[in-house]
């Protein structure tokens, strides 16, 4: 009786399994049997997404959990790399490609559906030279700011509609906090507390929402401020978020994060900054009037110390 063939879905799960190294899966592994999994159709036999299946599969392997936004992005960023590379005949080896930061090439991505030759550009320099997601977002927004006009125009609105809530509703608000509670933030009573803006203090700062100068009685010391209203976008991962605040904080001697999150999400995020041991950062969330501290700051000098970069007068 002739051996009866193993069905396409599980023998892809189990290249999976060979494919296994170390204590987990690369992302591009991952996407790359996304990738096949979808050319077998859009859901599994019992309607599951191929995500969900490879997030059970990862599971089982003794591999932890691995989020399906993860798996989500490492599937599109797959496909965006593969496509890219194979157009243009640049012949990577599978290990280079998976040692560029995700992140980083979803930012690459991003910038390619601005500008291809600058996104190609991006792409590349994330594999040979592994250009890191924070110097990348940098040449992202930049961009963004000298060519608003490439955005789709959802993206554009939302963008002004996010600096003009900054400014006009979230100012307040964050300076009321403050002076509520000055030794939360700063650690001493203040006398006087000066406002800035923090990207035209440095060009390095144009994502943190809010600086502030506070004066006390023998000593001056800065604090940023980055209002998140939502950790749960799609358009950012946690981690993202994560480096893109640790990046800013070490330009100020205090940096805090604000959120309107709900207490789930920000308790997941908060756990997050302490498996990666972000010590230095500061995470309240906003209730309406009312505040929650979620996470209190270490004290000390951040590494690296940037401060120097920061020009407030």
């Amino acid at each position: 009786m002739a051996q009866q063939s193993q069905p396409p879905v599980a023998k892809i799960l189990d290249s999976l399994q060979q494919r296994l190294s170390g204590p987990g899966a690369s992302w591009l592994t991952l996407g790359d049997v996304l990738a096949q999994l979808d050319e077998l159709g859009t859901h599994s036999a019992d309607g599951r997404p191929w995500t969900e299946v490879v997030r059970e599969a990862h599971q089982q392997l003794g591999h932890g959990s691995v989020s399906l936004g993860h798996l989500q992005k490492v599937r599109r960023v797959r496909n965006f790399v593969r496509k890219v590379l194979e157009t243009e005949g640049r012949p990577f080896s599978d290990s280079e490609i998976a040692a560029a930061q995700v992140s980083a090439l979803e930012v690459a991505e991003r910038l390619h559906s601005l500008d291809p030759e600058l996104g190609k550009t991006a792409l590349l320099d994330c594999i040979r030279a592994r250009k890191k997601f924070v110097d990348l977002q940098r040449e992202y927004d930049d961009y963004v700011e000298r060519h608003p006009d490439r955005l789709p125009r959802k993206q554009t609105t939302w963008l002004k509609k996010r600096k003009s809530t900054a400014v006009s509703d979230d100012a307040a608000l964050v300076e009321k906090i403050i002076l509520a509670q000055p030794e939360v933030f700063v650690g001493m009573s203040m006398a006087v507390l000066r406002t800035f803006d923090p990207g035209k203090s440095s060009p390095f700062l144009k994502a943190t929402d809010f600086g502030f100068r506070i004066s006390g009685p023998h000593e001056e010391r800065t604090l940023g401020v980055e209002v998140i209203a939502d950790l749960s976008s799609t358009s950012k991962s946690p981690v993202a978020w994560i480096a893109q605040l640790e990046f800013q904080s070490g330009f100020f001697d205090h940096y805090w994060a604000f959120t309107r999150a709900d207490a789930a999400t920000v308790g997941g995020f908060s756990a997050l900054m302490s498996e990666l041991r972000i010590n230095r950062i500061g995470l309240l969330r906003l209730l309406g009037d009312q505040t929650e501290v979620v996470r209190h700051p270490s004290s000390g000098s951040p590494v690296p110390d940037r401060r120097d970069f920061l020009k407030t007068k």
